[in-house]
């Protein structure tokens, strides 16, 4: 089995949220196979509320999470990143793509695909448009309608159905330019938004291996920005974050 595993020297775990795991950190691990071709990275993908858990107990070096909301624990160094433009996306066709504007309640009126835990801040606007909603007669009788804690899945998910998701730009971005999904004209509001940032353990000396992927995802934290930035300024979305 040894042999098998090659000859490797070092292991490089990295636990992240996953929209995070899936973007940002995704391009940094993808950059680290050619500049530490003898470390071996473990990449996991979790729900953003236990990686604070797994730095804590030492299960990996490295965490990166949505930071709204969270209250760091005394012995973890917190390193804000750049935060992302979050929009709601479905099937192309989709029946609210064709109108001119659409409400957050007349989105809650379909199927929504969603991670089992956001942050409170995202919660709070969510739940108010489906009592909307509701008052309106137009729930969605599942909510939400489907529960994954992988955005990649959720979107290929949406030619298939109905079903709308909230998604960072930078998830989304490439489905987008492909034709594959569509951005619903919801007017944007900041709490629609992802803030990612870095969690290490205080008294956790890293190493070489870590150091490197600390600065490739910093790297890949600014390219996604400009990248999204670009894009809502091409499509005339606003691209604040609150």
């Amino acid at each position: 089995m040894a042999e098998a595993r090659g000859t490797q020297t070092h292991d490089l775990e990295v636990i992240a949220g996953a929209f995070m795991a899936e973007t940002i950190c995704l391009t940094a691990a993808a950059r680290m196979l050619t500049a530490f071709p003898n470390t071996r990275v473990r990449l996991v993908s979790a729900n953003w509320t236990e990686v604070p858990a797994a730095i804590l107990e030492r299960e990996a070096p490295i965490g990166v999470m949505d930071l709204r909301g969270f209250v760091a624990d005394p012995a973890l160094m917190v390193e804000k990143l750049r935060p992302q433009p979050a929009l709601f996306v479905a099937r192309a066709g989709h029946p609210l793509a064709e109108r001119s504007s659409v409400s957050l309640a007349d989105i809650m009126s379909y199927p929504l695909a969603f991670i089992g835990r956001a942050p409170r801040e995202v919660q709070a606007p969510h739940i108010a448009a489906r009592e909307e909603a509701r008052r309106l007669g137009q729930p969605h009788p599942a909510f939400p309608a489907l529960v994954h804690e992988s955005p990649t899945v959720t979107l290929k998910l949406l030619p298939q159905c109905d079903a709308v998701a909230g998604v960072s730009v930078t998830m989304a971005i490439e489905a987008l330019r492909h034709g594959d999904i569509v951005a619903l004209p919801w007017q944007r509001a900041p709490w629609a938004s992802i803030h990612p940032g870095i969690i290490t353990l205080r008294n956790r000396a890293l190493g070489a291996a870590e150091q490197a992927y600390l600065e490739l995802i910093r790297e890949a934290d600014q390219r996604a920005e400009e990248e999204a930035l670009a894009w809502c300024k091409a499509q005339g979305v606003p691209s604040g974050c609150g």
